[in-house]
């Protein structure tokens, strides 16, 4: 008993700090111990983004460069939005998924991020505000009006057009969640 009482004085190695991955000869941090979803300074990780469902190194190539675009994107929108993002969803592994969204889904391509949105709309309604920065990133996303409902919002991103070629494009067939959350209306210039 004594041993365990006395581990807990000793003193921890800090945080371990492992770089992923190298753009423009800088690697981009990842901290083990850090979360995008309590501190607007950091960006979201791979950690966040992968959910624990798969290892990194056993992605195809394909995928881990879907990860790294998807990933700068929103760190992009992270930025200039300035407050606490939480990733509701990241990389989907489809063997064993039960989930209800859809089996085409580009998350399953390492291309596509939910970010909580609180039940408030507000990151739906900054989103609105600033299509024209989403569209320079190169982000599309599923109508608010799906994505924001009682119990459950958030704004889907993903970073492959939609057949539609729309910036935000209705996801399903199915009822909207909160049809009267806006118009729908935005300007098709920033359309692919």
């Amino acid at each position: 008993m004594w041993e365990f009482i006395l581990s807990l004085f000793k003193k921890r190695e800090p945080a371990k700090i492992i770089p992923f991955p190298i753009k423009n000869n800088k690697p981009i941090i990842h901290e083990e111990h850090v979360s995008s979803a309590n501190n607007p300074n950091y960006k979201i990780t791979l950690k966040e983004y992968l959910k624990g469902r798969a290892k990194w190194e056993d992605l195809d190539t394909d995928i881990q460069k879907n990860i790294e675009v998807i990933l700068d994107k929103i760190n992009k929108v992270r930025e200039k939005y300035g407050k606490p993002m939480k990733v509701n969803d990241g990389l989907r592994i489809l063997a064993g998924y039960t989930g209800s969204g859809s089996k085409t889904s580009n998350h399953f391509k390492g291309a596509a991020i939910d970010i909580d949105d609180n039940d408030s709309g507000d990151f739906a309604k900054w989103c609105i505000a600033n299509l024209s920065f989403l569209a320079q990133t190169g982000l599309f996303m599923e109508d608010f009006r799906w994505t924001n409902g009682k119990g459950m919002s958030w704004v889907h991103f993903q970073c492959i057009p939609p057949g539609s070629g729309k910036r935000v494009f209705v996801p399903s067939s199915a009822p909207a969640l909160d049809p009267n959350f806006w118009d729908g209306k935005y300007d098709s210039s920033l359309n692919a």
